[in-house]
């Protein structure tokens, strides 16, 4: 895959006991409410042994209280790795500026063809906010993590609530 992305280093481990030998990276998208907007700061490590993504992505998030909200959101191919993107909601301090999330959300180029040839970090990071606006209106846990930050909430909910592969049927 091509895209604005940072490639990630080869050396991420293996995921142990598939067998498969593929490279997965932890993604933790940390997000942050602005005047301008909802930015985002991106995190990553290797997948370690024994592979356990959540505990990768919590590490992520510091060493203090644990997130308000931490959720897998997507996974993508890169150079041969298995990306595996959260998006946290953290009282974690960016340590350079956070980018902004995109307005728009990549598409596939078919209907065969699901990933996009071309995918930039802010069309992932747009795609974690509209599934955290369908979530904060289904899953109560997410609804009051995201209700401690009105703010975020607030951006949050101005992006089109939708899962993965959510079809709009037309009658």
């Amino acid at each position: 895959m091509t895209g604005k992305n940072k490639r990630v280093s080869k050396r991420a481990e293996t995921v142990a006991g598939l067998g498969i030998g593929v490279p997965v990276v932890i993604e933790v998208l940390v997000l942050r409410a602005r005047e301008d907007g909802l930015h985002y700061c991106p995190l990553r490590q290797s997948l370690l042994s024994p592979p356990d993504p959540d505990a990768a992505a919590k590490a992520l998030c510091g060493s203090g209280p644990p997130p308000d909200l931490l959720h897998s959101t997507s996974w993508r191919e890169e150079d041969g790795t298995i990306i595996l993107t959260y998006v946290a909601v953290t009282d974690m301090e960016f340590s350079k500026p956070g980018r902004l999330v995109s307005e728009e959300v990549a598409i596939g180029d078919g209907p065969s063809a699901p990933a996009p040839d071309a995918l930039a970090l802010g069309e992932v990071a747009a795609h974690a906010c509209r599934h955290l606006a369908f979530l904060g209106a289904t899953d109560p846990h997410v609804a009051a993590a995201l209700q401690r930050h009105p703010e975020l909430r607030r951006h949050v909910n101005s992006y089109l609530p939708a899962v993965a592969g959510e079809l709009s049927h037309v009658a």
